[in-house]
């Protein structure tokens, strides 16, 4: 028994270590990814279709940085974005845009646009990004934009909540 204790346990020992090793080299390369520097621009004002007659939508551009650990950001990867429109308290959730990527899959710029049209009454819409890499979330960004200047200067006759189209 102490001949066969001395053959196994080294190699019971190095087979944990192994395993142990692997486990922790998993759970190093396992990071989601981190967004930073939220940019927001108006394209155009009253220019992009929301649904069949309604009002015409203004088109915004959303762009910021991006740090995967595990490189694994691609044109195509998917941003959530929620929106909450004010004073209406309005909200538009789970909205999810492709977004193209400037840069590789470890760092660069991420963006994507939309079209959005505010309500009535609405002067601001709060906003919240969320990157996804295929397995995890990145943490999410906001900002608060001021509905540009002539937007939706007509009120249409489909409520006064904002609306959001990828």
């Amino acid at each position: 028994m102490g001949k066969l204790a001395s053959v196994l346990l080294p190699l019971l020992t190095l087979g944990a270590v192994v395993g142990c090793q692997e486990i922790l080299d998993a759970a190093d390369a396992a990071h989601p990814p981190t967004i930073r520097n939220l940019w927001t621009i108006w394209r155009s004002v009253n220019s992009c279709a929301l649904n069949a007659g309604g009002s015409p939508g203004s088109r915004l551009l959303v762009r910021f940085q991006y740090v995967d650990p595990d490189s694994t950001i691609a044109k195509g990867n998917l941003v959530t974005v929620d929106m909450i429109f004010q004073p209406s308290g309005g909200e538009v959730l789970n909205v999810e845009s492709s977004v193209t990527i400037l840069g590789d899959g470890h760092s660069g710029t991420a963006e994507c646009g939309n079209c959005t049209r505010f309500g009535s009454s609405d002067t601001s819409v709060n906003m919240s990004v969320i990157l996804k890499d295929g397995r995890f979330e990145s943490n999410p960004l906001s900002a608060s934009i001021l509905r540009p200047q002539g937007a939706n200067l007509e009120v249409d006759s489909g409520g006064s909540a904002g609306q959001y189209r990828k």
